[in-house]
């Protein structure tokens, strides 16, 4: 299983990795700085931890094209902010 995590944040990206490692360490981990950089790759996650709030495009966005490409793809949104939580 591909697992995904895209985030601006580096310190984001390496804290959601490294729980993820501690949960499946035999799984192949692949880190995105922005969506832009994730909606590049030719071969997407089969798991993504995505975060919403990034400077454009912004999760929801990248979602949306995500979707466009892989109705499969099992996304996990991420955030610090409360008001997207609730």
């Amino acid at each position: 299983m591909r697992i995904g995590v895209c985030d601006d944040l580096q310190e984001a990206r390496e804290l959601i990795a490294e729980k993820i490692k501690q949960l499946c360490p035999t799984e192949t981990i692949t880190c995105y700085s922005s969506g832009t950089a994730l909606l590049d790759e030719a071969t997407l996650p089969d798991v993504l931890f995505l975060d919403i709030r990034m400077p454009k495009p912004d999760g929801m966005a990248t979602a949306k094209q995500l979707r466009e490409r892989d109705r499969n793809l099992i996304l996990i949104f991420v955030t610090a902010f409360a008001e997207y939580v609730f």
